[in-house]
């Protein structure tokens, strides 16, 4: 059983059995279970500060069948389990209530008498879909009438004033209940009655707030019926998103509300468009579909670009006064989104090269625009002397949000004839022919020299 292994972690509880906890470090080389410790780097589970009332609750539901405490004195002082166990069988009505007053004493028993339960049992749902009938577990003790109100909050109205999710710690001073009636329960005061109340007026979507109120104590759940959320993707112009139910069915007629502005769907493609900010980050939105609203957020982001380019040559050609030719494949996104190149503006290429003698030229070829599914190439004359050919490619975007051009580079460089800065007059080049390895020895033209000593060194690969 679970809640066995649970106990059986050492712990300084006042209930715990102090023989047991000192056996368990000794033995594992355990530490005591620190309360409140969070591991939400590893589960999403928040911390727990008390664990009494769990452990309490699951004895309560245990003691009603057994007889005694046998089962769990192992982990925990008898004086903590035998008042528990008292109290099991008292609500419940189980066995001889002589025997469990004596038990608990005078005071204690009165005390358990007088005491007042509306509990919403753990097993209940809070959220449903539209179609789902509400049925709601309670456990009441010592109340002879429990008057039920069922809220129906305006969402968009509480979303609007206070961008925060609806609790159950709202004021509902002012308010008149949607639906009311009083159930009538007929019980001892010391008897817990567990029953399932039934909410059949609960039809569709909304939030609905349920108070249980009786002999001066109240309770209250939040049930939620229905969802709305957002998918979204960035486009050339904003935030393109839509709106879908809790079955990812779309909403074509839902709006978001940022900021007390409303933005509805495009009526071709269903798509709200949100506009980049100048103030990105987080923004609280409230998704609205006719009387039914949902709070969410998205990360408004800035208009962001940047660009990538492919600028290819094949080195081959790099020979003085041959005719080689440049390949240019812009890539262009936004916020990491790939969008059309066709969209750059002011395109130009800067051709700069440096010859041996560290005299650098430059030239300038403007380029009229880019296709999405085609590569620009420029050819040139490879100039004499060339060292270094560095190619710079410049554009700008229009960036709508702030209102300016942005300026965008990519380079590419490309070091070549390197031998002519040298005394050197030859070459080694290694060459796979019908799987053989060939080292050929070329001189500064690429003839062949012929009977030239070469030196090799090997290294086994591991």
């Amino acid at each position: 059983m679970l809640f066995l292994e649970y106990l059986n972690l050492p712990r300084s509880s006042h209930y715990f059995q102090p023989k047991l906890r000192d056996e368990l470090i000794r033995q594992k080389h355990a530490q005591y279970i620190q309360s409140g410790q969070s591991f939400q780097d590893r589960i999403q589970v928040p911390p727990v500060y008390n664990e009494e009332p769990l452990v309490k609750d699951y004895l309560l539901h245990f003691f009603r069948e057994d007889e005694n405490i046998e089962g769990f004195v192992k982990y925990l002082k008898d004086s903590y389990l035998k008042p528990l166990l008292a109290e099991a069988k008292l609500v419940n009505g189980i066995g001889d209530p002589e025997q469990w007053f004596s038990i608990l004493g005078t005071t204690a028993v009165q005390r358990l008498k007088d005491r007042i339960d509306i509990e919403f049992l753990p097993q209940n749902k809070t959220i449903y879909a539209p179609q789902d009938s509400v049925s709601l577990k309670v456990a009441t003790k010592n109340v002879e009438k429990l008057l039920i109100k069922v809220y129906l909050i305006n969402t968009f109205n509480y979303y609007s004033r206070n961008f925060k999710p609806i609790d159950t710690a709202l004021s509902l001073d002012g308010l008149s209940a949607t639906w009311e009636r009083t159930l009538a329960i007929d019980a001892a005061p010391m008897r817990r009655i567990e029953r399932t109340l039934q909410f059949p007026e609960l039809k569709g979507r909304g939030v609905f707030v349920v108070d249980l109120i009786g002999n001066g104590r109240s309770s209250r759940a939040l049930i939620t019926k229905g969802q709305l959320r957002i998918l979204e993707k960035t486009g050339p112009a904003g935030h393109e998103l839509r709106i879908v139910d809790g079955k990812n069915k779309p909403r074509p007629d839902a709006t978001i509300w940022i900021n007390g502005k409303e933005y509805t769907p495009e009526e071709e493609d269903q798509v709200i468009l949100i506009p980049y900010s100048n103030r990105p980050g987080r923004q609280q939105i409230i998704l609205r579909d006719g009387e039914f609203s949902t709070l969410s957020h998205f990360t408004h982001l800035s208009e962001a670009y940047s660009m990538e380019s492919a600028l290819h040559l094949d080195r081959e050609s790099l020979i003085r006064g041959n005719i080689a030719t440049l390949t240019i494949r812009p890539v262009l996104r936004l916020n990491g989104w790939k969008i059309s190149p066709g969209l750059l503006e002011n395109i130009r290429l800067i051709m700069q090269t440096t010859d041996y003698e560290g005299i650098a030229t430059s030239k300038e070829i403007k380029i009229q625009n880019f296709t999405d599914d085609e590569d620009y190439l420029h050819t040139f004359t490879v100039p004499n002397k060339a060292r270094y050919i560095h190619f710079t490619l410049y554009a700008q975007i229009q960036n709508l949000s702030q209102g300016k051009k942005d300026n965008l580079s990519a380079t590419q460089q490309y070091q070549i004839n390197e031998i002519e800065t040298t005394l050197k007059l030859d070459s080694p080049h290694l060459s796979v022919s019908d799987n053989e390895y060939v080292l050929d020895v070329l001189g500064k033209n690429g003839e062949p020299l012929p009977d030239r000593p070469v030196y090799l060194e090997f290294k086994h690969e591991n």
